[in-house]
């Protein structure tokens, strides 16, 4: 193992390290086991496993209880070390890993979960010391190398700790902040793209990581062509869990906010489609998904609601087709597409009049509606709408003559 060099604390990663959550503190099981191994029928049983499942109050509760049928149980008082540790009672901490290392002082768990303690209060040198011990107990302990991983990311020995970390994610895949610890390494080692697929991985194993912002995008962006591939497959409930964890890193995301859209979409919960959609386009309003989204999804607004924006001058290039079933917005300086049909451009063309009847006064809409180069210089064309002959007058496309009222515009 290298030798320790004068210690030498870092700032920035100290503010990455942070980031971790108090599950990842307790990261042992009795004697190196998994946690959720625990069978739960003994008062030690069933600490540990609510130790595995970060419930450190009730664990400590069950974990008093096995040592007091047993004080000798040393297990006992470093998994309860560990609770403590977790709860932020260092010196509750400090005492029950001292009392099991005591005890039993082969049992590896006991000097990593110390070294963890001694880690979050700065004294490295003594965490340091403690993985020695904890390696001597257990040479394939992956807390041990994950301490010594920690200890030398903290010197700035990037490869040395690269080395033990990997060793450690080696021997156990689900050690959260073994994860953590490789990530801030690889970002010292300018690998962001490393960095945020430890991240990931941590982020997955428990959503309260939380990710430094830098690297929040890219690991948004890996859990979402997750997702995205899941609903590809039709596999919602899957899809689903990607997009929430998405929005867990970065609750600002509008990718993951709109593919949640598109799940309850799909499990047809239409009003919490919409306002996923909705709040996608509120952090990226040009959000392609949520746009389109919204459009099929939200119903024709009723007439009443048209009749009031109308009359308060919101719809100056907006007319309402008549037949009644769409909007139709065109901008002030264009003109009636060639290739409606005419009928459709007499309907426009007399809600247009209809619409400068109730207020409207804009002259540059109107002719360009009914530009005389597409209408001729006068029409008498039947209105699909009424059944009736509509008569526009249209003077050399300038002025129009509408037939609800007496004079030009």
């Amino acid at each position: 193992m290298t030798t320790l060099s004068k210690p030498a604390m870092r700032q920035p990663l100290r503010l990455f390290l942070s980031i971790l959550p108090l599950s990842a503190l307790a990261l042992l099981s009795p004697l190196g086991g998994s946690l959720s191994a625990a069978s739960g029928d003994t008062p030690y049983d069933r600490g540990v496993e609510l130790l595995g499942s970060g419930r450190y109050q009730e664990a400590l509760v069950s974990l008093t209880q096995a040592i007091q049928t047993n004080p000798r149980f040393a297990a006992a008082y470093s998994s309860r070390c560990a609770a403590y540790l977790a709860l932020g009672d260092g010196p509750a901490a400090a005492a029950d890993c001292d009392q099991a290392i005591l005890l039993n002082p082969a049992l590896g768990e006991a000097y990593v979960n110390r070294g963890n303690l001694r880690i979050a209060a700065g004294d490295i040198r003594g965490a340091f010391s403690d993985a020695e011990q904890a390696l001597l107990a257990d040479p394939d302990l992956p807390g041990a190398y994950n301490l010594f991983g920690e200890v030398f990311l903290l010197q700035g020995e990037y490869r040395s700790a690269l080395n033990d970390l990997n060793k450690a994610l080696q021997l156990d895949p689900n050690l959260i902040r073994a994860y953590v610890n490789r990530a801030n390494v690889q970002l010292n080692l300018d690998n962001e793209n490393a960095a945020a697929q430890d991240f990931t991985q941590a982020v997955r194993r428990d959503p309260a990581v939380q990710v430094p912002v830098p690297l929040r995008n890219l690991v948004t962006s890996r859990i979402l062509i997750i997702g995205e591939g899941h609903l590809e497959r039709g596999e919602l409930q899957s899809a689903l869990a990607e997009f929430e964890l998405a929005l867990r890193v970065n609750p600002t995301s509008a990718g993951a906010l709109s593919g949640r859209g598109l799940v309850f979409q799909e499990q047809g919960q239409i009003e919490a489609a919409i306002a996923s959609f909705e709040r996608a386009l509120e952090f990226n309003p040009q959000n392609i998904v949520a746009s389109e989204a919204l459009e099929a999804l939200r119903p024709p607004e009723p007439e009443a609601e048209l009749e009031t924006r109308r009359s308060e001058g919101d719809l100056e290039t907006e007319f309402l087709d008549s037949l009644g079933t769409e909007l139709l917005a065109l901008e002030a300086s264009g003109v009636i597409p060639l290739t409606l049909e005419p009928a459709r451009q007499v309907s426009m063309a007399r809600q247009a009049c209809f619409s400068l009847g109730e207020g409207q006064s804009d002259r540059s809409v109107i002719t360009s509606l009914v530009a005389s180069r597409h209408l001729g210089s006068n029409a008498n064309l039947e209105d699909p709408g009424t059944g009736r002959t509509v008569s526009l007058v249209i003077d050399t496309g300038v002025n129009v003559l509408c037939p609800q009222y007496q004079g030009s515009i």
